[in-house]
């Protein structure tokens, strides 16, 4: 009933400004698209978080990373993941140092008017999420006898873990032009 009193251009102007509240409100009250397929993947006991940034993201969005280990029971933010770029991964080796803990780890995109909600990966054990590569193996024949010499796979600090992992191999040796075979343990 007000609104037939009222001049066109004043109806305009309410308009107008609501249009304008609208698209406030929308921008700060809209997250950013969270991250996606988070994953810890982890090869030699060596750890690195990936994730896929959410539909709609915007290409300069950065992320940032917090890990969370059961036995402390808190988030902890990862200085070296606190300002990464789409396609960059967070290595959690050194965070990880444990392979006997329970960990996770979660993402959170943001701009700076925004933040997305953090999406974090599934329970990570590393003793047994790891993927163990093979021994490094040296053979050198001498005459008769042939010298094997097997060593735990290359990995940046952690040569003591994987030497328990290799502590025992059992190897199948056979020799071509006699077709003789030997096992070693």
């Amino acid at each position: 009933m007000w609104s037939a009193v009222m001049a066109p251009s004043e109806h305009q102007r309410i308009l107008k400004v609501w249009i304008l509240l609208f698209f406030v409100l929308h921008q700060v009250y809209c997250l950013l698209p969270a991250p996606q397929n988070v994953t810890i993947v982890s090869f030699n006991l060596e750890h690195k978080l990936i994730w896929s940034p959410g539909p709609g993201t915007p290409i300069f969005t950065h992320f940032r990373v917090q890990s969370y280990r059961k036995k402390k029971k808190q988030w902890v933010s990862l200085l070296n993941c606190s300002e990464l770029s789409t396609g960059e991964s967070c290595d959690l080796t050194t965070y990880f140092n444990n392979p006997h803990c329970y960990y996770f780890a979660r993402v959170q995109a943001f701009i700076p008017d925004q933040e997305s909600n953090w999406t974090s990966s599934k329970l990570f054990y590393p003793i047994l999420d790891t993927i163990l590569g093979p021994p490094v193996v040296e053979c050198t024949s001498c005459g008769n006898c042939l010298l094997l010499q097997l060593s735990p796979p290359p990995s940046r600090g952690h040569h003591r873990q994987l030497e328990f992992f290799f502590s025992s191999y059992i190897v199948n040796v056979s020799r071509t032009r006699d077709k003789a075979q030997g096992l070693i343990t």
